[in-house]
């Protein structure tokens, strides 16, 4: 681990954390090294579509232009979860055995970040946010291919985007959608499981990806899953503010070392935080990040904000 560097482990975990929670890049995000504080609000933005217009002999093609700031709808993200990962990597142990630990680890600190922001989200998946469902039945086994269809339907109906759209769901619907014959089919690719045990569905009934979740909560109104456009979920995320320039104007010496790593792709930026323990030469190291997330209409009226870019799937009681 001595080889290592903090920005090596850093880029190893942002990795890790796209390929076991691939649906966060399926919500809007608004990813930023910037730093932050805690229950700071940020302003993320959804695009929204203009109006067309008809030729003007007088004013030309500019006849009714629709100002492009105005097609850019505000979205406030309060940033109100601070988490973070912290291992201890042993003297002792790093002498005798220097890699056989680093990629369990790296895993484990994706993981636990990934969940936790997936969770969070997910967690505002409420009728109050989103007003529109489609009735799965008593059971989850009662999912197929028709109720995509419904749900798809509804989309529709509300407007939601045709782009993009994504659904989550537990793990009983996961497993009655890929017993569908019209479902696992060989008309239908890319289905299979391989190497990864959480399901995947791809290009179903409108769906760009369908994805199995076991830990949905099902919460007092009976989730099963939720399908959305990109617009249904807002994530945002900074890094919590480590200037150090009043220790420095002070002349404390730093505690620890601070490294920032950021995915050129998706604007995920994590801050790694390492210090070693005087005596016992023990290394610390925690990943950290600020993040919040929006959903849906954010408890206002049906068809508020994003409201109508998502259908809750619900069972009978």
């Amino acid at each position: 681990m001595a080889t290592l560097s903090t920005t090596e482990i850093l880029s190893d975990t942002l990795d890790a954390f796209k390929l076991q929670f691939p649906m966060i890049t399926n919500f809007t995000t608004d990813f930023s090294s910037q730093a932050a504080t805690k229950g700071d609000q940020i302003k993320a933005h959804i695009a929204t579509l203009p109006a067309a217009s008809t030729y003007d002999a007088t004013t030309g093609y500019a006849n009714g232009a629709t100002a492009a700031e105005s097609l850019l709808e505000d979205v406030d993200v309060t940033l109100d979860q601070h988490a973070h990962v912290p291992i201890k990597l042993d003297y002792l142990s790093m002498i005798s055995n220097q890699k056989a630990i680093y990629q369990q680890e790296v895993d484990n600190k994706a993981y636990v970040l990934g969940k936790q922001m997936v969770d969070f989200a997910l967690g505002k998946v409420l009728a109050a946010n989103f007003t529109n469902a489609v009735n799965a039945g008593a059971t989850a086994a009662a999912s197929d291919r028709d109720t995509l269809l419904a749900i798809r339907k509804e989309m529709n109906l509300n407007g939601a985007s045709p782009k993009g759209r994504f659904g989550i769901v537990n793990g009983d619907v996961y497993e009655a959608l890929d017993g569908d014959p019209r479902i696992a089919s060989a008309d239908y690719h890319g289905q299979q499981l391989e190497g990864n045990s959480l399901g995947e569905l791809t290009n179903v009934a409108g769906f760009e990806k369908i994805y199995e979740y076991p830990t949905l909560s099902a919460n007092a109104e009976l989730l099963q899953g939720i399908f959305l456009d990109p617009t249904g979920i807002v994530i945002g995320s900074r890094l919590p503010n480590h200037n150090q320039d009043y220790a420095s104007a002070l002349g404390i010496p730093r505690a620890g070392k601070f490294d920032v790593v950021q995915d050129p792709e998706s604007g995920l930026a994590m801050l790694g935080i390492s210090w070693e323990q005087p005596g016992t030469f023990d290394q610390f190291l925690t990943v950290t990040l600020i993040y919040g997330a929006a959903a849906g209409a954010q408890g206002g009226s049906a068809g508020d904000i994003t409201d109508n870019a998502g259908v809750r799937l619900t069972a009978t009681a």
